[in-house]
This record gives C-alpha cells, structure tokens and sequence, in this order.
C-alpha cells in the first residue's frame, strides 16, 4: 500500500486541497522573507473577477487553479490509477489554454497526513494544444495524450517551477505600464469574451483561482 494515496476519513475536497497549498507556499516565502500575503475575493466582485483567492507578492503575477486527486474506483491505490477531471465547470480548460500565466496545481496525496506538505506533493501543469479533460499520473495503457503527467513536458514540482518564474519564463511581470488594476482589467475582458457563448450558469468557470505575485 502506498500511505500518501490512502484517504484517512474521507478524500479532501478542492477547497481544502487549496487551503493547504497557500499555507505552503506562504510558510515558503517566509522562511525566506519575501513578502507574500492572501486574500479572499469578495462575492460582489467574484461575477467579475472569477476567483476565489489571490495570493500576492512583489514582481509577477501567476494564475493558479486547483483540482482534487482522484483514485479509480476497485483499484489499489497506486500512481497508476492517481488522475485528476477538468471537464467541469464547462469552458474552464479552453480558457486556461489561452492564459499562459494559469497553471492548474494537481495534488498527488489523498492523506491528510500530508497536508503540512502539500506544496511538495502537487504538480503545477499547463495543457498543450490537444483537448483532453482527463489527466494520469503514470498510466501509459490510458489512451490520451495527458496518460503521463509525472513526467509530462508542461509539468513541473514547485521547485522548478519557481526557479522559472525566478527566469522569467512564467508569470506576466508588471510595471509602470503594466499595473496591477490594468492587469485585472483586462484578464476580465478577456473572460468576458470567451464566455460571450457560455450561458449564464458558467460564467463562474474560473473558481478556485488564485494569484501569486512575486518581485524577482
């Protein structure tokens, strides 16, 4: 049996899967005194801004979005049968495609016991071109081109993924030009666009999204 994908109690849900990410990447910044702070969206602005969270430090500005983890029903928990679902809410994973600075977090425990340790147990993913709403940790047998996330391209441990941003290879910077009131202004434009054909019911499609903004 492998422990980090035994459930104890019950499978987390997303919002607590979000909760112990923040924590980990405040305590993360804290540790090396870069100013970091998070703050909830209110819900007069939310039909607007379509996020739950932003998480904000100094320089950059990187969506996150988060999704449960998921073991397949009569199977032994083990990284074969570990894999996340982005088919809902409709729309969600086409508008992601076309924000390079979101990133989905996908979680690889299901113990809570690791929840102190969620930042080193997610994968931080952006989709390629190819439209698939199923991902797999290592299930090679799974016919899609998301069967390998553990070592797919676009995949990356928070470690590398924050020397990236460090690199200046993710993120959008901001600047005199660029603030942040122009850069949320315009992401809500942008949304509003491409939900121009979504119906009303999934306009929230973006919920769970979160904000990092660093100073490098």
């Amino acid at each position: 049996m492998i422990d980090v994908l035994l459930p104890v109690f019950s499978k987390p849900i997303e919002r607590e899967y979000e909760g112990w990410l923040v924590r980990g990447i405040e305590k993360y910044f804290q540790e090396l005194g870069i100013f970091a702070v998070v703050w909830a969206v209110s819900p007069s602005v939310e039909s607007t801004w379509p996020a739950d969270e932003h998480l904000y430090m100094s320089g950059k500005i990187i969506g996150l979005q988060m999704k449960k983890a998921n073991i397949s029903q009569n199977h032994n928990p083990d990284f074969t049968n570990l894999h996340w679902k982005l088919h809902n809410p409709k729309g969600q994973f086409k508008l992601i495609q076309k924000r390079n600075e979101i990133y989905y977090c996908l979680p690889t425990f299901l113990n809570r016991k690791w929840r102190d340790k969620a930042l080193e147990h997610c994968i931080f993913w952006r989709p390629a071109n190819a439209v698939n709403y199923n991902l797999w940790y290592d299930n090679p047998i799974k016919g899609n081109p998301y069967n390998k996330i553990s070592t797919h391209p676009n995949a990356l441990r928070w470690g590398y993924f924050y020397e990236k941003v460090m690199a200046c290879d993710i993120g959008v910077r901001l600047s005199m030009d660029l603030t942040l009131h122009k850069y949320l202004s315009d992401l809500q434009t942008s949304i509003r666009q491409e939900l121009m054909w979504i119906d009303q019911m999934e306009k929230n499609i973006t919920r769970g999204l979160y904000l990092i903004y660093l100073n490098i």
